[in-house]
């Protein structure tokens, strides 16, 4: 009997809550203002931390304005606390093009986008729906929101004839959106065609070429390239082809080698941390052989042995690279960035290779390149598995979420303790739902960005930017679908099961609970859940205005660094590294701003104070991104603005998801016959796509003839025969870098080459003479390289002359190892005989494969495109 009664007063406050909705919407109202009220406080707090850090800590807050050339068109910033404003203020997004390349500014136009699009859609929706709302909620019979503000200014108590203003809003929404889309489009095309015809990209090899990937076994040779490159429609003769040499472990022995100048570099600076006082003990390093079983030994000589020991084998490796297999996939370099972007269009396959248009080497995912096209294709399919796994695991964590945990009054009416709770203390959980169910959510988006990335990496993406947006993809599902849709469907599952119990609870049986199904129909029950959540996606709205001020005032980087530079022993490179701008990856940041797109259009009709929020964010989004890649960070990889047309095609699924959500609020509240009113604008958003694809994509990611702009000159020479390759093929091997003022005292310690340049140590007379003997051989010195770190601005600039000095001697040696001479002007590596032959090779079976040829050409320095672009000329 005592459980009984329990149950009873169980359900029964369970019915209790669920019909006292005005202590909800109450509860809501508090919770959104709270949020508001927290988001005003942090972004204030970040605002001043960054306008009063950013003078003093400029290797944080500006470090590309610092190695900008003088010709760039970022202006610098007033030393004022203010003067960061000027610049974000006077500078146009597209005259930043050829400073932050164009991704950055592609980027920065869709955010621009955004906040001008919201800014009208917010003035006009607000200004005639806001009104409409509070008379028609006035007028309806219901009683239950009268008195809550909140509720009058949505969709939520309007019916009837007042649903015709918001079916013309409808056909507006969608209008402004094509507009703006279709004006941005334009501007993105002539931004890209402006790309592709400066002197940096057609002075870069890598334009004017094709990547032929999944080249047949039967064609892996130089005239199985000249094959595949005659088949190639309207196809200009390549003046260079390459295909690569198989590198088989050599990646992995340069990261031992790198990974032993760390660790050596790690010991200097804390031996050196303070030269007037080195310690008196050798540093050592421990040497765990079994469980129980430690070895100590010198740290200094044990680095040291494994540095020479890789580079021996590093050395090795590249000296052997000739006698490896073919690798797959070669390249095909033709006079122009036109010939090849032409040929590009008009070719996908030849002879069973893949033609893409060649991305920078520093894009290039080289592991991916190597992996046959069976292996990729099944890495797709499983990665697509498991992506879809995800997609429904991800489903049980957003049911708590949108029941629990997005509204707290939904746990109440499941635990009566917790229900009095909130009826007694509603302002201390209304802080809670405010604050902590957004920043709960953003947590784990930030995990599931993780391993999305991972998953892409794994189905065999072949460049950096391509893998970033199949994460993009993947990312924008699992919001749109899991956390917006999903959200909703749960709320309302959520609701009719409650409301099931309660009246099976007053009735005594569940058949009768059941009938609530034959008063009540799914849609207005889904259209009721969807208005509400609104109060839901307000607060995470706001939350996101702080996470854009989050990363102009960078508090973690600038934690981080401080601590690393008071507490511990950082090395130069560790702090060539801080002092150098951060990468920028686009597809958590897109996905962001596009998330917020799709929640905001859905409510533009429905709920306009949503987008009231969503201007003040995206206005700060474009505010902090601007600052963020104009003087914080770099594109990672640039890929011309590929992501473009990604983006494009989520902008208009967001749109006809907003339409699809209208049509339901109409169908609900005004009448199947006003819904269909709607139909039109489903139309108008397929043929805008259509005509997209058809007329505006091609301009925007191939060079297109222009009456009023032409080309680069063709490429007739080049004075050094390049061509591409893995960079661990090429690049110099690293040096420790010790620091500047402990040069004198290195002999001391240091056993490896510095004893055969320097005095002996019985010679060294005094401190002087040592730096004087030093500076003499100080050419001679290859094993370690000096960095002043009371001068880290002139440091950095000696340090990266050295490196592209190191780069340039490397790739002269390569060539006169394999040439012996050092010419003055490369020729095409295939002489017509050869072509004639390749262009005769139409159909080679497997079974009469080529035998490689082995010309004098046939190996090449492998190309670097920033230092190709800087240092050669055409």
């Amino acid at each position: 009997m005592l459980i009984f009664t329990k149950r009873t007063s169980f359900w029964t406050q369970i019915q209790q809550t669920i019909n006292n909705e005005n202590s909800q919407e109450k509860f809501d109202k508090y919770s959104i203002l709270v949020s508001l009220a927290f988001t005003s406080l942090f972004a204030t707090l970040l605002l001043t931390l960054f306008v009063c850090l950013r003078r003093t800590f400029k290797y944080v807050y500006s470090p590309r304005l610092k190695y900008a050339k003088r010709d760039t068109s970022i202006p610098p910033m007033k030393k004022s606390l203010f003067g960061w404003i000027e610049p974000l203020w006077n500078v146009r997004v597209e005259d930043c093009l050829y400073d932050i390349g164009a991704d950055a500014t592609i980027f920065l136009l869709f955010s621009r986008f955004c906040r001008d699009l919201f800014g009208v859609l917010a003035f006009f929706c607000c200004i005639i729906l806001i009104p409409i709302n509070v008379i028609a909620s006035n007028e309806s019979d219901s009683t239950s929101n009268a008195t809550n503000a909140y509720a009058k200014l949505s969709f939520q108590n309007v019916s009837g004839k007042w649903t015709v203003a918001h079916i013309v809003l409808g056909y507006f929404m969608n209008g402004v959106v094509l507009a703006f889309l279709f004006k941005y489009y334009r501007i993105v095309s002539r931004i890209q065609q402006r790309y592709y015809r400066s002197a940096a990209y057609q002075n870069n090899i890598s334009t004017r070429s094709l990547l032929v990937a999944d080249i047949p076994s039967s064609l892996r040779s130089l005239k199985g390239l000249a094959a595949v490159a005659a088949h190639l429609k309207k196809s200009d003769r390549p003046i260079y082809y390459h295909i690569c040499h198989a590198i088989n472990n050599l990646p992995g022995l340069v990261k031992k080698y790198n990974n032993a100048v760390y660790a050596l570099e790690a010991v200097f600076a804390k031996y050196f941390k303070d030269p007037k006082q080195i310690p008196e003990v050798r540093p050592v390093h421990t040497i765990k052989h079994g469980l129980f079983n430690y070895e100590k030994v010198d740290a200094i000589d044990y680095y040291n042995s494994k540095i020479e020991n890789y580079a021996l084998r590093v050395n090795i490796a590249r000296e052997s690279l000739e006698e490896n297999r073919f690798e797959q996939y070669g390249f095909l370099t033709y006079n122009s960035s036109f010939t090849s972007h032409q040929i590009a269009r008009m070719n996908s396959k030849a002879l069973g290779a893949a033609i893409h248009r060649c991305p920078q080497p520093e894009d290039m995912l080289w592991d991916n390149l190597s992996l046959p096209r069976s292996s990729r294709a099944f890495n797709r399919i499983m990665g697509n598995l498991l992506f879809i796994a995800l997609l429904v695991a991800w489903i049980p964590e957003n049911a708590l979420f949108a029941i629990f945990i997005a509204n707290l009054w939904n746990l109440g009416n499941v635990w009566p303790w917790f229900s009095r709770q909130l009826n007694v203390h509603s302002g201390f959980w209304s802080i809670v739902q405010g604050i902590i169910s957004p920043a709960l959510t953003s947590l784990l988006f930030t995990l599931l960005e993780v391993v999305l990335r991972r998953i892409s990496s794994f189905q065999g993406s072949l460049t950096k930017s391509a893998r970033e947006r199949r994460v993009l993809n993947k990312l924008y599902v699992i919001f749109t679908f899991d956390n917006f849709i999903i959200y909703t469907v749960l709320s309302v599952i959520w609701r009719v099961i409650a409301l099931i119990i309660a009246k099976t609870e007053q009735e005594g049986n569940f058949a009768e609970g059941l009938t609530i199904f034959k008063t009540s129909e799914p849609v207005p029950w889904l259209v009721t859940a969807f208005v509400g959540f609104s109060s839901f996606w307000i607060m995470y709205i706001a939350h996101s205005f702080t996470s854009f001020l989050f990363q102009m005032a960078q508090p973690i980087s600038l934690t981080i660094r401080i601590i690393k530079k008071r507490f511990f022993s950082p090395t130069p490179r560790d702090i060539f590294e801080w002092t150098s701008p951060q990468k920028f990856f686009y597809s958590s940041s897109l996905n962001k701003v596009l998330f917020f797109f799709t929640v905001a259009i859905c409510y533009a009709c429905v709920s306009p104070l949503v987008l009231l929020f969503a201007v003040a964010t995206f206005c700060s989004n474009y505010m902090a991104q601007k600052y963020n890649l104009m003087y914080i960070s770099e594109t990672s990889a640039e890929s011309g603005g590929r992501f473009w047309r990604p983006v494009v095609n989520r902008i208009l699924f967001g749109l006809e998801l907003a339409n699809v959500i209208l049509f339901l609020c109409i169908w609900a509240r005004g009448g199947l016959t006003r819904a269909f009113c709607l139909i039109p604008t489903f139309a108008f958003v397929i043929f805008f796509k259509i005509y997209c694809a058809i007329c505006l994509d091609p301009k925007a990611h191939f060079i297109i003839e222009d009456p009023y702009s032409s080309v680069e000159d063709s490429l007739n020479h080049v004075e050094s025969e390049i061509c591409f390759g893995h960079p661990s093929t090429y690049t110099p091997l690293m040096v420790p870098l010790i620091r500047e003022d402990a040069r004198s005292l290195l002999h001391l310690v240091y056993s490896g080459k510095t004893e055969a340049v320097g005095k002996p140590k019985d010679e060294v007379s005094s401190e002087d003479d040592s730096d004087e003997e030093l500076a003499k051989h100080e050419e001679k010195l290859t094993m370690v390289d000096y960095v002043d770190l009371n001068n880290m601005d002139t440091a950095k600039e000696q340090f990266e002359r050295r490196q592209s000095k190191m780069l340039n001697k490397s790739l002269s040696r390569s060539y006169t190892k394999h040439h012996g001479h050092k010419p003055k002007y490369a020729n095409p590596i295939m002489n017509e005989e050869d072509l004639a032959l390749g262009q005769s090779l139409t159909h080679v079976s497997d079974s009469t494969a080529l035998e490689p040829v082995m010309t004098t050409s046939t190996y090449a320095a492998p190309m670097n495109s920033n230092d190709f672009g800087k240092n050669q000329k055409l």
